[in-house]
């Protein structure tokens, strides 16, 4: 790859456990007393997150939250170490993040500025800074952006169909699996490299397997009244060279043993979700 491409919030920035920190902090200080509301980390938004509590202090919150957060956030560990070592090896960064002017500024009016300004103080140095795009694959196709680094599902969809994506872990999102999505919980830059080296290597042959019309994909993450329709198609199941996805740690779903099955019986390519975290 000669190009990559990182989203900041919830990415470069571990967000959401920032943001619980500082709410309790927030909450003990305009209260005196520690908030014992639920905490919901399967969710990334303030809103939901604290669901419990009253929606006129998560709005006096956020207001507080957000500029200071934008300013002073800190880093996930390692991600100046990895831009400096991608630098090295004459790789181009990109940051791509979808905080919008004209949305985030009801709760700081100087994002687009403090968001430069984090970037410089953080010395990142990237080559290239996109700031207030939703539609991520655009901005990649269009900037030559080979592979995104991102916590966002939804952002996941969008790149993966094209390009490989990067999903960076966290506990709203650790349930989610997809094709050419490959899942990282650390930017140390030796473990990133060699994940990137892996997802060189595989993502041609990754790519042409769900490109031909003959292959048809078993979803396991379907609901079990959904497998016929989304994988026991007679038809399809009568040619060669089927490829299954495969959820790694959990080897007793129904979908995995059914695959594994069917795999053995017809002499099907079997090729599984890689979770690389752990190289």
């Amino acid at each position: 790859f000669k190009t990559i491409g990182f989203d900041m919030d919830g990415t470069l920035i571990d967000t959401q456990q920032l943001m619980i920190q500082k709410f309790q902090e927030y909450y003990r200080t305009t209260f005196g007393k520690p908030y014992t509301g639920k905490i919901d980390t399967t969710k990334p938004y303030a809103s939901e997150i604290f669901s419990d509590c009253e929606k006129d202090v998560i709005d006096a919150f956020e207001k507080w939250f957000w500029p200071w957060y934008n300013l002073n956030a800190p880093m996930r560990p390692y991600v100046k170490e990895l831009f400096q070592k991608l630098h090295a090896m004459h790789v181009n960064v990109h940051i791509i993040t979808a905080r919008k002017a004209d949305v985030c500024k009801e709760n700081d009016p100087n994002v687009v500025e403090s968001t430069y300004k984090w970037i410089e103080q953080n010395g990142l140095k990237p080559d290239a800074i996109h700031i207030g795009f939703y539609e991520k694959l655009s901005v990649m196709k269009g900037n030559g952006v080979e592979i995104l680094v991102d916590d966002n599902i939804n952002i996941a969809d969008q790149v993966s169909a094209e390009l490989p994506f990067m999903l960076m872990q966290t506990e709203y999102n650790k349930k989610y699996a997809g094709r050419n999505i490959w899942k990282i919980n650390t930017f140390e830059p030796a473990v990133f490299i060699q994940m990137l080296r892996f997802i060189e290597e595989h993502q041609d042959s990754w790519k042409e397997d769900y490109e031909l019309d003959d292959k048809k994909v078993l979803n396991p993450f379907s609901p079990e009244s959904a497998v016929d329709t989304v994988g026991l198609n007679k038809e399809a199941f009568g040619k060669k060279n089927i490829i299954f996805s495969l959820p790694l740690g959990n080897p007793d779903a129904g979908a995995t043993q059914l695959a594994r099955r069917l795999a053995i019986e017809k002499k099907h390519l079997l090729i599984p979700l890689r979770l690389i975290s752990n190289p």
